[in-house]
């Protein structure tokens, strides 16, 4: 669930409540690396995985940053491509 996440305000009772299992947000719309990184650690917490959105008119960079996280989340769950 997610894609149009902006703020943790919107996501963050769905993670806590354990009402979602994958979150799916565009890493340039929640702040960059940073904060998907922030991101990605919460829901570990709550056993959730994540699913980095990656469609076709992403930017060379922007997948680098997807594929980057994937690899350093020990949560990483599936990678849209």
């Amino acid at each position: 669930m997610g894609e149009l996440f902006n703020s943790p305000h919107e996501w963050t009772g769905l993670v806590s409540e354990r009402l979602i299992d994958f979150i799916r947000v565009h890493i340039s719309q929640v702040g960059g690396l940073t904060m998907a990184r922030k991101m990605a650690a919460m829901c570990e917490f709550f056993g959730l995985r994540t699913a980095w959105y990656g469609p076709g008119d992403v930017s060379p960079v922007g997948h680098a940053a997807n594929v980057h996280i994937d690899l350093a989340v020990p949560n990483f769950g599936i990678q849209e491509a």
